[in-house]
């Protein structure tokens, strides 16, 4: 057996016992029933009792495996495990048994104190798992710094809104500690409900959110908004916190417990704030006596739980059903993964194989929709089918819930045949009251009666009625909202789900909803009446009927024409829809997907389906129109329109990519102009869209493509060389440059100007870059000068080994021997974060030991668009500017000369702040030109002394010959080389500048002439003897003895096409089959040389380009 690593961890405290007992349930599930017998562990390699609080080892990828000592280091195991303290279930009884949520907290991370915790995807798509150790010591970080922000007399409530995160959990526990009532809010909230609910609490609250909802609250200008990016918690990634795993414990053991309020029962906990997506917010009020029976009544007694207890969570943590999933998680010592997003659940859910899975309707219908096509397609038995969709949750999954909408018999029945070895759960509840119903039978914890309902004609003594529940999980009321609450409370404390039904004994059937407001399967409330008055301002409608129910994902309508435009067609009133709906700002889920025109029998109260005070009498529509209504969503369901049906056609591999989109969108014709999202794609019909696209044409869909018009998503997909064209395009249209180059609203400044002296000897230096081409230079140059004390470099790295090694290995590639070493201080930083990643303390005493600013960093690719490359070259500006606006520190700042885009004169006086990017220019010119934008505002705004030096190509080192391999020049001479080609076109122009001349000139012109150099708007670093690719190419020839084929541009790209995936040009073809070969630029280059005075930028010449091309046949 092979032995994959693991971690040792530390026992847990000792806890009291009582007796409880376990009952191993078909389905791998336990039923747990407290004060009865001990619970036990065996080991399950030599059936061995695993002693209460002695270790054990846990797979991560089997299906409840775990083992003893022992026997882990005598066999081993193929998959990775986790080493954990087994702690039985009495445990549980003394978490449950605590009166403050508080402490209920406090004792499931210490009990569980070396179990993994919570799993978050990284950027490279690892899952990695923070144990409850680390989740305690960072959520009572979190407590420290919101007691920085949080001023209790001026604040009621923290506001909690971003997407997934682990800072949206640590805010929230840390809330809890503290005892702050929480209001989450959803990522794209409406601005209308954001603002009905800052004025419902008087604006009394501290807003917490992400980089990604911050523009929508400063638009508002809503004052208290704190950047989760700004949290200074110190959030180091797992290993680290497992390294320093006893210093973290001492510090959680030395935490004042003054820290964890003990909230008393009638303090409010969190308002929930819920309703239609166009109806008003109301604020569902729980305090910390509700919030705990919401939590408590669900453990132990009778609770059905898999083993191990592993979590997928893919909808927002905001939602009420998310937020008591994870202390019941924790409360089973259970693993809680998060989503990125629903774009990426059928990628994590294998990596997380959770045990327990749950979703609305909707997503088990996308995945139904996809079992259907290849059921057509044939080529799996239904037993090989049905054994392959079983494993779409990965290998451990116990439990499937569906809940939070109507699910469809044959959603249930689909789910019930591919997990027939597996509890299914069809689960119905409501915010206000908790769970009503598993599997249409009611649960304990909740009394349920029917009433009247006589507006819709459904009376208690026929058999339905509106459901109205009471039980011991619910709230009392809507925040300061009587109305609301006397509307949804019954005198006698029942709470009105909204829902008719019929009770029989236990079992419970929802049949219709009340008022207009209705559910869609995804989970979407809708206000049917308040869609019908938009729709109705139409000239063309008279009256229109929408209609759905919780077993469908859209709507569709009964219109009546106005008199004089009965003659339009179906397709041009559902042109007139959707022309209203764009007007309004009208969700695609809200826009009626199909119509039915009724032309003979409007709506009027001789035929009943106008009531009295001139309403429609929305129950007797329905029951004239239910079959049409039906057929409606029957055809866009199984879409049996001619080529679109799926009965009479298979998934085929080479249909185009217009009729996979009429396919699964259901549109009998493609309108070119409008986007997906605008033909009716939500989220889940996004995701089946990328699948078929990615099984039929091999690539992965960005997810902005859907929101372009659906001609460029053809194009993208079938035309690999307009992608760049089309990113970038995309790019171009969202940007707001304004936006962009404005300077944040003020950093702090500990020193007046005034005060300091002047001070020219720079000693100690910070430098950003010094593992790129030219950084390395800078410090290489830096080290030779005798003044120089100290260069602090910063480096991205696990720890100061990884970046250390990182810095050497640039240093040998360059062939630069690192003299006077010990002046180099390696700083753990990242550009993209704030303050580097360091805490607010570190940044400060750094940027006072600092003399100056060398900030050479940035990422520098010729493909990448502006959004991917803006952390490293626009927000690592923006920090460099704040830590020297904290004490006036000078800057050298390198720019480069792509700022000026496409011009072909840069004069002395050029100026490029005041145009905006040209809507072809490629993602990097546009980030250094929004940054050296930021560095130009900061020079009077801050009152700094600022240098910017503008290179050209940065070329080869005139000694050494080095040039990396994914410098541009070096793969587009290299990739000539490989295809044995010579450019000879005599148009295609290098300004090539030596790396060392340039370092050399940077350090030189900065520690000499200092106030020279910042009193000039920018210095070039060109040069002035321009080189052209034949040259480069002919010195090779005759250097090296090779013979290069001849060919123009034009076939160039044709055989660059066709190259090897080897080619170094590869990575590049798109760029070049798209942009012309770079023309001559003339760079006024008189201001350099009068700071060079006698000196000379050195040229290119043969020896050099010898020595490159044999480093670059080395490595092609």
């Amino acid at each position: 057996m092979t032995h994959i690593p693991i971690i040792e961890m530390k026992k847990a405290p000792e806890i009291k016992t009582e007796k409880v007992t376990i009952e191993k349930q078909k389905f791998g599930i336990q039923v747990i029933n407290l004060n009865e017998l001990p619970i036990v562990c065996y080991c399950d390699l030599c059936q061995k009792l695993i002693e209460e609080q002695k270790v054990r080892y846990v797979c991560t990828v089997c299906d409840n495996f775990d083992v003893c000592k022992d026997c882990y280091l005598e066999n081993g195991h193929d998959h990775p495990v986790y080493v954990e303290s087994y702690y039985n279930e009495t445990h549980q009884i003394s978490i449950k048994q605590e009166k403050f949520l508080s402490r209920m907290f406090e004792k499931m991370f210490n009990n569980y104190h070396d179990r993994p915790c919570v799993g978050i995807f990284n950027s490279e798509n690892e899952l990695i798992w923070y144990k409850y150790r680390d989740i305690f010591y960072l959520s009572l970080r979190m407590c420290k710094e919101i007691k920085k922000k949080y001023q209790p007399k001026e604040m009621d409530f923290v506001i909690i809104a971003s997407e997934n995160r682990l800072e949206w959990l640590l805010a929230d526990v840390a809330c809890t500690f503290l005892g702050i009532a929480t209001i989450p809010l959803m990522v794209n909230e409406p601005i209308e409900k954001i603002k009905y609910i800052y004025d419902q609490i008087e604006g009394k609250a501290l807003i917490i959110c992400s980089q990604q909802t911050k523009k929508v609250y400063e638009e508002m200008n809503l004052p208290n908004i704190w950047l989760m990016e700004d949290f200074e918690i110190d959030l180091k990634s797992p290993e680290v916190l497992e390294a320093n795993k006893d210093q973290i414990q001492e510090k959680i053991d030395k935490w004042p417990q003054k820290m964890l309020v003990e909230s008393e029962d009638e303090t409010v906990y969190t308002i929930m704030f819920t309703s239609g997506t166009t109806g008003t917010p109301k604020g569902a009020v729980f305090h910390h006596s509700t919030w705990k029976r919401r939590v408590v009544e669900r453990l132990g007694i009778s609770m059905k739980v898999p083993r191990p207890y592993c979590i997928y969570e893919f909808t927002n943590l905001g939602y009420c059903s998310t937020r008591e999933a994870f202390p019941i998680c924790l409360f089973y010592g259970g693993r809680f993964a998060m989503s990125r997003g629903v774009d990426h659940i059928f990628d994590e859910v294998k990596i997380v194989n959770p045990t327990f899975f749950s979703s609305t309707p909707r997503l088990y219908e996308v995945i139904y929709s996809q079992y259907k096509d290849e059921q057509l397609e044939g080529k799996l038995s239904e037993k090989e089918l049905n054994a392959k969709y079983r494993q779409i949750f990965g290998n451990r999954v116990k439990m499937v819930v569906t809940g939070g909408a109507k699910t469809s018999k044959k959603i249930m029945q689909f789910l019930k045949t591919i997990f027939k070895d597996i509890m299914v759960k069809d689960s119905f509840g409501a915010t206000e009251c908790g769970s009503i119903t598993t599997n249409f039978k009611k649960v304990n914890t909740a009394e349920i009666k029917l009433i009247d309902c006589p507006e819709m004609n459904y009376f208690v003594s026929e058999g339905y009625g509106e459901i109205c529940v009471k039980s011991k999980e619910m709230i009392n009321g809507y925040y300061k909202n009587e109305q609301a609450t006397k509307e949804n409370f019954t005198k006698d404390g029942y709470f009105k789900t909204g829902d008719i039904g019929k009770l029989i004994d236990d079992q419970i059937q929802v049949v219709d909803r009340i008022k207009f407001t209705i559910k869609l399967s995804q989970g979407v409330f809708l206000n049917l009446n308040y869609l019908e008055e938009i729709f109705k301002n139409s000239e063309k409608i008279s009256q229109i009927f929408i209609y759905s129910s919780t077993e469908h994902s859209f709507l569709v309508a009964i219109v009546v024409p106005e008199a004089r435009f009965q003659d339009l067609t179906k397709e041009q009133f559902l042109e007139e829809i959707n022309r209203i709906a764009q007007e309004n700002d009208i969700n695609s889920y809200e826009i009626p997907r199909d119509i039915y025109l009724e032309l003979k029998d409007p709506f009027s109260q001789q035929n009943g389906l106008m009531t009295v005070s001139a309403k429609k009498n929305r129950s007797a529509i329905y029951k004239k129109y239910k079959s049409i209504l039906n057929d409606l969503f029957e055809k866009k369901n199984t879409g049996t329109t001619n080529k679109n049906s799926k009965s009479n056609r298979v998934v085929n591999k080479n249909e185009s990519v217009e009729e996979i989109i009429l396919d699964i969108l259901n549109l009998k014709n493609l309108n070119e102009e409008k986007s997906i999202h605008e033909l009716g794609g939500d989220s889940l019909t996004k995701i089946r869209l990328r699948n078929k696209i990615k099984k039929c044409y091999g690539i992965l869909i960005p997810k902005f493509l859907y929101y372009l018009p659906s001609k460029d998503f053809v194009i993208f997909v079938t035309t690999p060389e307009e992608r760049t064209r089309i990113y970038q395009q995309y790019e171009q249209k969202k940007i707001n440059w304004e936006t962009e180059t404005t300077l944040p609203m003020g950093y702090r400044q500990l020193v007046s100007k005034e005060k300091l002296e002047t001070n020219l000897d720079f000693r100690s230096i910070f430098l950003t870059g010094s593992t790129g081409f030219l950084g390395s230079h800078i410090l290489f140059d830096l080290l030779q000068r005798k003044n120089i004390e100290s260069v602090y470099c910063l480096i991205r790295g696990a720890d100061l080994k990884s970046a250390k090694k990182r810095l050497n290995r640039i240093f040998k590639k360059s062939k630069l021997k690192m003299k006077n070493s010990k002046k180099v201080h390696i700083i753990l930083g990242d550009l993209t974060k704030s303050n580097f990643g360091m805490p607010q303390e570190q940044f400060e005493t750094l940027a006072k030991d600092c003399d100056l600013i060398i900030h050479s960093g940035t990422h520098v690719d010729s493909v990448l668009p502006y959004s991917v490359l803006k952390g490293a070259n626009v927000y690592g500006t923006k920090q460099v500017i704040k830590m020297a606006s904290l004490y006036y520190t000078p800057i050298i700042y390198i720019s480069t000369l792509s700022v000026f885009f496409n011009s072909r004169n840069i004069k002395k006086s050029a100026d490029p702040y005041q145009a905006t990017p040209p809507k072809n220019a490629s993602g990097y010119p546009q980030s250094k030109w929004v940054a050296e934008n930021l560095i130009h505002k900061a020079r009077s705004k801050y009152n700094l002394d600022i240098a910017i030096f503008r290179p050209a190509s940065i070329f080869a080192n005139s000694k050494s010959g080095y040039l990396p391999e994914k410098d541009l020049v070096f793969k587009m001479l290299a990739g000539l080389i490989k295809m044995n080609l010579f450019l000879k076109d005599p148009k295609c122009y290098l300004d090539l500048i030596p790396v060392d001349f340039c370092s050399k000139t940077i350090i030189d012109l900065s520690f000499n002439k200092f106030e020279q150099i910042v009193k000039l708007p920018a210095i070039p670093l060109a040069n002035p003897s321009n080189c052209t690719l034949l040259y480069l190419l002919s010195s090779f020839e005759k250097t090296q003895k090779i013979s290069l084929n001849r060919c123009d541009y034009d076939l160039f790209r044709k055989k660059l096409n066709k190259s090897s995936n080897d080619n170094p040009l590869n990575t590049l073809k798109n760029y070049f089959l798209r942009y012309s070969y770079p023309k001559l630029v003339v760079v006024d280059c008189s201001t350099l040389l009068d700071l060079l005075e006698d000196e000379k930028v050195p040229m290119i010449t043969q020896a050099l380009l010898g020595k490159v091309y044999k480093l670059m046949r080395k490595l092609i």
